[in-house]
């Protein structure tokens, strides 16, 4: 198998070779140690040692594409995020089909998962088929690989069917799962599921979200950022469209990603207000920031970021693909309920009601800013620009 193919957004080795690769790698101590007692505390697999079989696979492949010389626990941090959010898919049957967007779409509880499964009979004949496919891209060395594929492809299923019996239909699903999570999924699908994640149970927006910004700040704000070209400029060519007043996006959405930053600022410096002397050093440490984020270099360009009129005129002119579209719902419906979960329905509606519209026009600013920077054509806001806005938000967070 050739993973070079135009079905591939990267280009790596035969799918043999890239075992062969996995199987020479070696663990940082930490990484092995985290995978062991996370496999320990779920209760749902009866046999531990097949879900650290494949948590290590996942960790393994993680660690190729980010091109390190041993597994770290960045890597195997990166592979239990993913097993979670996989596992609280509501539909992983749409994902080996080709939507990548659905594991942003959160079941709100946990995934029920029969202690021990069995394979019905036309699933065991299939099954030894694919232990034989497997064999065959294994040499000698490698033999030891087969044992944890067979146990990543029936974990696989397990998630899929979520039923005590394993279907052979079932088990080709998990098998196809396994060769797009090893072999057609790019880092980037990782890392921004990863940072979808953290966002989704960061307290630090909670806290974000209480600090006061004065009014003349505001203001100062609009004036740079809504009024610099004059008002007919700020009125005709501004977010939010009419579609991206249906996503739930804000009326003046640079400005909310300044507040949002002023916000940051003052929980960084730990206090209650940010005033309007502040004004230098919050736009200071926000391009400072954002031009340390790393953008796909694959896709996008390093050049400068656009000036604010080319913004209005481009950036916020775009459309967005249905897909993209699609993907910015289920972000905010994932938002809600995970706000909901964490501090309660009376203090999301009285407190932070408005922190999920501001969270998405964050992140669609940041798509914007990512899409015009996109080296190929770039008329349309994809899902790939979304999944950038949503690391660049996430790194914003993490930094302050």
């Amino acid at each position: 198998m050739n993973l070079g193919s135009s079905n591939t957004p990267f280009v790596l080795v035969s799918a043999s070779d890239f075992i062969k690769k996995m199987n020479r790698l070696k663990y940082q101590e930490q990484a092995k140690d985290l995978l062991q007692n996370f496999a320990k505390t779920q209760e749902s697999f009866v046999n531990k040692q097949e879900l650290f079989n494949f948590l290590s696979i996942i960790s393994e492949s993680i660690s190729l594409k980010r091109g390190h010389d041993k597994v770290m626990p960045k890597d195997t941090k990166t592979a239990l995020v993913f097993y979670y959010t996989l596992s609280h898919c509501s539909n992983i049957d749409k994902y080996i089909q080709g939507d990548k967007t659905i594991i942003y779409k959160h079941a709100e509880a946990d995934p029920v998962l029969p202690e021990e499964v069995q394979l019905t009979l036309p699933a065991l004949k299939r099954f030894k088929v694919i232990k034989t496919r497997l064999a065959s891209l294994l040499d000698k060395r490698s033999m030891g690989k087969q044992e944890e594929l067979e146990a990543s492809i029936l974990t696989l299923a397990r998630l899929i069917s979520r039923e005590k019996e394993i279907s052979r239909k079932t088990l080709d699903s998990s098998y196809n799962l396994l060769r797009i999570l090893l072999f057609r999924t790019p880092l980037e699908e990782f890392d921004a599921a990863n940072d979808f994640f953290h966002l989704l149970t960061s307290r630090k927006l909670f806290k974000m979200n209480t600090v006061k910004i004065q009014k003349k700040l505001e203001i100062r704000f609009m004036d740079t950022f809504h009024h610099i070209e004059g008002k007919r400029l700020a009125k005709d060519n501004i977010f939010p469209t009419l579609e991206l007043e249906r996503i739930g996006i804000t009326k003046y959405p640079i400005n909310t990603l300044f507040v949002t930053m002023a916000q940051l600022h003052g929980l960084r410096r730990n206090v209650d207000q940010v005033t309007v002397d502040d004004y230098n050093d919050v736009m200071e440490h926000f391009e400072r920031l954002l031009s340390k984020f790393d953008f796909e270099r694959r896709y996008y360009s390093i050049r400068p970021f656009c000036s604010m009129k080319k913004l209005y005129e481009n950036a916020f002119n775009y459309g967005f693909k249905d897909d993209a579209k699609e993907l910015i719902f289920r972000i905010r419906r994932s938002l809600t309920n995970s706000m909901i979960n964490i501090v309660g329905k009376r203090e999301f509606l009285f407190s932070h009601s408005n922190l999920v519209a501001k969270i998405i026009t964050n992140i669609v600013t940041l798509s914007a800013i990512a899409s015009y920077r996109r080296i190929e054509n770039h008329s349309d806001i994809t899902v790939r620009d979304v999944k950038q806005g949503i690391r660049a938000f996430y790194f914003l967070l993490r930094e302050h």
